[in-house]
C-alpha cells in the first residue's frame, strides 16, 4: 500500500464500501483502529477519500509495545467515544486485531461497529468473523482472499543465489 495509485484505488474501495453501510443504516458515526505498521498508510488514505468527500474521520493507531522514550505512547492519536472500525492490511490469525480490540475495549471503554476491514484476508479456514469477547464477533471484510490466488510454490522459477551457504544461519537475533 506505499504506492499512491494503489492506496488510492484500495482506499477507494473501502471508503465505498462504508458508504453502502452507511446508507444502508448499519453505520453511522465511526473511527479508525489500526494496529502499526500495516494499518497506518491504509487508515490515511481512508482518511485522505473521506476528506475529499468533506467528511471528517478520527483515526488512532496501537502500539505493539510503548514507547521507551518522549511521552511513552502506547496509542498513536486520540481516540473519541465513536465505535471503532478496525483496519489492517491483511488478517491472517486475527492476533493483531485481537490485540488492539482488547485494549479498545477493555481499556478505552469503546465501542464496536462491528468491522475489520483488511486488503486480505489470509486466514486459510476461510473464517469471515473474528471473535473477540465471549459470543462477540467482528465480521471481517477483505478486498481479496487467499483463496483467490494461487500461491503454489515451483522452486525452478525462482532464481537462488549458487554462492551463499545456507547451512547455518548468520544472523543470532533470528530464529
Amino acid at each position: 500500500t506505499h504506492d499512491f495509485l494503489c492506496l488510492h484505488a484500495i482506499s477507494s474501495l473501502i471508503v465505498a464500501d462504508i458508504g453502502e453501510k452507511m446508507k444502508e443504516g448499519k453505520l453511522t458515526n465511526f473511527q479508525l483502529c489500526g494496529m502499526e505498521t500495516g494499518s497506518l498508510p491504509l487508515m490515511s488514505g481512508i482518511q485522505m477519500i473521506f476528506a475529499a468527500n468533506k467528511i471528517g474521520v478520527n483515526a488512532f493507531s496501537i502500539r505493539k509495545k510503548r514507547k521507551s522514550y518522549g511521552l511513552f505512547n502506547f496509542i498513536e492519536g486520540t481516540p473519541t467515544d465513536a465505535p471503532v472500525i478496525f483496519v489492517d492490511d491483511l488478517v491472517n490469525s486475527g492476533s493483531s486485531i485481537l490485540r488492539a480490540a482488547a485494549t479498545c475495549f477493555y481499556e478505552l471503554r469503546l465501542p464496536f461497529a462491528g468491522y475489520i476491514y483488511c486488503i486480505l484476508n489470509i486466514n486459510k479456514k476461510g473464517n469471515k468473523t473474528l471473535n473477540y469477547h465471549k459470543n462477540k464477533s467482528l465480521e471481517i471484510v477483505s478486498l481479496f482472499n487467499i483463496d483467490d490466488f494461487d500461491f503454489s510454490f515451483d522452486a525452478s522459477k525462482y532464481w537462488e543465489p549458487k554462492d551463499i551457504d545456507l547451512s547455518e544461519n548468520k544472523r543470532p537475533d533470528y530464529k
